[in-house]
């Protein structure tokens, strides 16, 4: 059974990913019900689409106005720390999910496993790249394919 987005005008698009939004949809993981797959917490970033931190229902993670925005966000973090150096995904992961929080080996383990990567294969800005560890990182934070190719060819078209 395919997951069902509302649309602005309070229909529902189980496809359309331009329009399609999560947002507070109680029976949906904490990710994809701030449409934000990727977890990311809420920050000073002025992310495209990010919703008011003064708006924001959940205090902890940012919320996106749609889908789009988050898987977007998700990628501008991931360029942000390849650039930064963190160029594996071992440092992605250890930057992204730090043992403080996260079992970091696990989330590593996850990442590589779904991306048929090697934890130390250095890794470009490229959608071949990119692709595969944002769909592993929303199925790691949300418990599911939460991230469809439909989702990341739009959001990687904004970027």
């Amino acid at each position: 059974m395919p997951l069902i987005a509302k649309t602005p005008d309070g229909g529902s698009s189980s496809n359309n990913a331009e329009i399609k939004s999560y947002l507070g949809q109680s029976s949906l993981p904490r990710g994809m019900r701030n449409n934000n797959p990727g977890n990311i917490r809420i920050g000073t970033s002025d992310w495209i689409g990010k919703i008011p931190i003064v708006q924001n229902t959940d205090g902890e993670f940012e919320q996106f106005e749609y889908y789009k925005y988050g898987v977007r966000a998700l990628m501008v973090l991931l360029r942000t720390y390849i650039n930064q150096g963190h160029d594996t995904i071992h440092k992605i992961i250890s930057k992204y999910a730090p043992s403080s929080e996260n079992n970091t080996n696990a989330y590593i383990n996850s990442v590589v496993y779904s991306t048929g990567f090697s934890a130390h294969l250095k890794i470009k800005f490229m959608s071949s790249h990119i692709f595969p560890i944002v769909k592993a990182i929303g199925k790691h934070e949300n418990g599911q394919d939460a991230i469809t190719d439909e989702d990341l060819n739009l959001a990687w078209s904004l970027i």
